[in-house]
């Protein structure tokens, strides 16, 4: 089992590696080409390799969300905490343009909009 975890962790760090490596050569390539077609390629490889190293990332924070979400640790509210944050929702435009931002403004324009939607009324 410890050898078999151990191969991962070096086909991870080979691959991610393997990432930054080439992200590194190609743009080392595109400071000195001249060819415009051939920077274009070269733009193009980059952007493919940085949304691989996207995707590394993405799936490295589910992985430390999955690891930490049980252990009512610091980063898990730490997270929690920039996850209400971001969902907090201060203001909403009302139909005539104007901004709802008080508390009751917010309620009672949700409840109205969830209302019109339930009765069939075109909404916007």
């Amino acid at each position: 089992m410890e050898s078999c975890s151990k191969a991962l962790d070096k086909g991870k760090m080979d691959t991610f590696g393997e990432v930054q490596q080439r992200i590194r050569l190609i743009t080392g390539q595109l400071k000195t080409e001249t060819d415009i077609i051939k920077r274009r390629n070269l733009l193009k490889d980059i952007s493919g390799w940085r949304r691989k190293e996207e995707v590394f990332w993405a799936q490295r924070a589910k992985v430390e969300f999955l690891k930490h979400r049980d252990s009512n640790s610091k980063w898990f509210h730490a997270q929690a905490q920039t996850r209400r944050r971001n969902n907090y929702i201060s203001r909403l435009k009302k139909e005539d343009g104007s901004w709802a931002d008080l508390e009751d403004e917010l309620t009672q324009l949700i409840v109205d909009y969830f209302t019109k939607l339930g009765a069939g009324e075109k909404m916007l």
